[in-house]
């Protein structure tokens, strides 16, 4: 039996492997582990492990962090510790390791160290303002089998001498199915986080700039002090991810919310299924979520993408970049919700959509020669 360990450290990593884990439980000759690790039991971040148990998929280890420690370090050494813990008990086929959290250099390290074949799922990206695209490409040079989402993605891990066989362009797991999915209606919807949607509600999604954190929240303020000038937009917004600097933003955000319960709402994590319905039903979505790159354009959802955190991403056409200054981002909103088309969605062209992505994923798991590619060599175009 072939068996696939996963590491999740937030809710949207999660979202990524598990319609992975759900095939997998279907095939005898598979068995999975996941440990998971980081925000999912912090209640600040919507204590998101009820999401796993929910889906009934089975946590092996749970590897707890504290995040009233600034020094992620010792987070990470807890995390290596743990992980090569259970990796030693359960002696697993394949580590598999989705995105570019910084917590998976502990676990691309460990597996390394037990000559583990290491799956990596969305190589390829850049991110220029965050630690994620310094952790992704480090990750990528560990990894033996390479998951991404477009063929320039392929294009820069073969320039990073990964070898092309290696390499798989399956498109993003997280869009594959949105265009096949039923979502709930507005009104259930409203009846779920209590909060009524009308067509000038918007989403905001702002993580911490790792790389420059002063600049990030500064931003985040900019965009507060535009929200209070448009008094009739109605505003949802969700948990920052547990990078440092996350609780300025937090403070900041309640902060409004309180000022302005009559038409915004805070809410930790609204959970996959309800996040991708709100996608579904507002108007916009401002921040500097990768969800508004990745999964916005299916739902025809224009984006305003804030700062640096994104830089380097392939963009589809729903995307309006801003420095995030107050005046621009006063434009932008009065261009997109304030125009006598507002009610009409543009449809947009997802350049991260490939069809059968997970399944394409789940074969390679299944069918891949482990001992073929554990011993990397650097590709070299002659």
């Amino acid at each position: 039996m072939r068996k696939i360990l996963f590491l999740s450290t937030t809710r949207s990593d999660y979202g990524l492997i598990s319609p992975i884990i759900k095939k997998i439980k279907k095939d005898k000759k598979l068995k999975y582990y996941l440990v998971i690790t980081s925000s999912h039991t912090n209640k600040n971040f919507g204590n998101t492990v009820k999401e796993i148990i929910k889906d009934k998929i089975k946590i092996n280890k749970i590897i707890r962090c504290n995040y009233k420690n600034k020094n992620s370090s010792a987070n990470l050494k807890n995390i290596a510790d743990g992980l090569d813990k259970i990796i030693n008990q359960i002696k697993p086929n394949i580590v598999f390791l989705p995105g570019d959290r910084y917590e998976m250099l502990s676990a691309a390290h460990v597996a390394l160290l037990r000559n583990i074949p290491i799956f990596h799922y969305a190589g390829g990206q850049l991110t220029e303002g965050a630690w994620d695209n310094a952790v992704r490409h480090a990750v990528t040079k560990i990894a033996n089998i390479h998951f991404v989402s477009t063929n320039q993605c392929k294009k820069r891990l073969i320039s990073m001498g990964e070898q092309p066989k290696n390499i798989f362009v399956t498109g993003s797991i997280g869009v594959e199915k949105l265009i096949y999915k039923k979502y709930i209606s507005k009104n259930e919807l409203e009846k779920k986080i209590n909060f009524q949607i009308d067509n000038k509600t918007i989403l905001v999604t702002y993580h911490p700039e790792t790389l420059n954190p002063e600049k990030g929240l500064n931003n985040l303020k900019h965009l507060i002090t535009t929200l209070k000038y448009f008094k009739d937009i109605r505003v949802i917004f969700t948990s920052p991810n547990h990078d440092y600097g996350y609780f300025e933003i937090q403070k900041n955000i309640k902060s409004f919310v309180k000022k302005n319960s009559n038409r915004s709402i805070y809410i930790e994590s609204l959970g996959r299924e309800v996040f991708l319905s709100t996608l579904n039903h507002v108007s916009l979505i401002i921040g500097n979520s990768s969800s508004g790159i990745i999964e916005a354009p299916s739902f025809n959802l224009k984006c305003i993408n804030i700062g640096d955190r994104q830089k380097g991403r392939y963009f589809s056409d729903n995307i309006y970049n801003s420095k995030g200054n107050v005046s621009n981002l006063k434009f932008l909103i009065r261009k997109i919700l304030f125009t006598k088309n507002v009610n009409k969605k543009t449809k947009f062209n997802n350049l991260y959509f490939k069809k059968n992505t997970v399944s394409k994923i789940y074969q390679i798991i299944k069918k891949q020669n482990l001992k073929k590619i554990l011993i990397k060599k650097f590709y070299e175009k002659r």
